[in-house]
Parts: structure tokens; C-alpha cells; sequence
């Protein structure tokens, strides 16, 4: 049985704004053809929902989405450390004119998918960084959340950077009691990825 929530009512509205958009900007087939292949991913997202009954299942479906991030991640840091060549999925950088952008296939075909997809894991590091956890666990994730972080700089994309800043201030407001401490902490942490990593 699936729980109520928001989203169904949004994913509705953006397969029908989808095939409306297409259908009047192509052609109605067109339009059908995009609504099929973005209802596919909604069958996918409810499938997810149904199989994550318990907290144990949404852990290990975490500890999966950071898994396979960092993965992308990694290979994305490798290639361009390497100077180019292809990517563990055989896929070359993304041109785009502007530099050298890692990217990675299927859905995330193009490097701002590919950022905010990366985007996803790092508040999850993050939470198991500095949360109530081993030592082991803590350093694990401190470790992928820089390979996240670095994977996310490698796309070059400024809506994914943008994305990212708003996790790196929004997170230390959530999590710390004292707030100007965590204002403070957000904004210096904003701040030294402006200067140094801005795409």
C-alpha cells in the first residue's frame, strides 16, 4: 500500500505538462511518445516506494544511492585526472563549449543531470558523517562526501554547484542548535566553494 504524499499529485501534473508541451510544440504522437517514456520513470519511482516498507529497507537503499554515486563520482574524478579518454560507461566528456564537463549515461546523460544526481547523495554523507555513528562509518562518509563533492565540480555545471552550496549552508542550519554558529559555518563554507570551485 503505498502512503500519501505530495509528489503523486506533482509527477501527474508533469507528465501531463509534458505531453501538452510536446504535443503542441510537435506533434501529438510526439507527445505521446514523451509521456509513455516519462510515465516509465514514474512506474519506477512507485515500484521503489513499494519495496521500502520498513527503516531498515530505507537505510540500505541510502547506503545504495551513496554507493552507486560515489561510483560516478570516482570515474568522473579519474577521467579527468587522466586527461580524457572515456568513462567506466564508455562515454566521452560532455562538450558543451564550455571546458571539459564529466557526465555519465541513461538518464543522466548530460552533466547537469549528472550533478544533481550526485547531488542527491552528499546530504546523506553528510547526516552520517558528523551524526551519531562509528568511527569507521563517520570517516567513510567524510571520505565520499569529497568524492561527491569533486565529482560534482568535474560536471562544471552551475545549476549543480548551486545545488550544491544550498546543501553545504542549508545543512549546518538543520543540523547545529546554536544558529549563528551554524549562519556563520554555512556562509564560510559558501564562501571558500565560490572562490575555488566555481564552475
Amino acid at each position: 500500500k503505498l502512503i500519501k504524499m505530495p509528489q503523486y499529485i506533482l509527477l501527474f501534473a508533469l507528465i501531463v505538462i509534458i505531453f501538452m508541451s510536446n504535443a503542441i510544440h510537435s506533434d501529438f504522437v510526439f507527445g505521446i511518445n514523451e509521456f509513455v517514456l516519462f510515465f516509465k520513470k514514474i512506474c519506477i519511482f512507485i515500484m521503489v516506494l513499494l519495496i521500502i516498507d520498513s527503516v531498515k529497507k530505507l537505510k540500505i537503499s541510502i547506503f545504495f544511492i551513496i554507493i552507486l554515486s560515489s561510483v560516478i563520482a570516482t570515474q568522473a574524478i579519474i577521467q579527468v585526472l587522466s586527461g580524457g579518454g572515456i568513462g567506466l560507461a564508455g562515454q566521452d566528456f560532455y562538450h558543451s563549449g564550455t571546458g571539459i564537463r564529466t557526465t555519465w549515461v541513461g538518464l543522466w546523460n548530460g552533466a547537469n543531470s549528472t550533478a544533481l544526481l550526485l547531488n542527491i547523495a552528499v546530504p546523506f554523507t553528510l547526516e552520517f558523517t558528523f551524526g551519531p555513528y562509528s568511527v569507521f562509518w563517520r570517516i567513510l562518509n567524510f571520505v565520499l562526501s569529497g568524492c561527491l563533492i569533486w565529482g560534482i565540480c568535474t560536471t562544471n555545471s552551475r545549476g549543480g554547484f548551486v545545488t550544491l552550496l544550498a546543501i553545504l549552508f542549508l545543512y549546518p542550519i538543520f543540523r547545529l542548535k546554536k544558529k549563528t554558529f551554524a549562519i556563520i559555518t554555512g556562509v564560510l563554507l559558501v564562501g571558500i566553494m565560490l572562490i575555488y570551485l566555481t564552475p
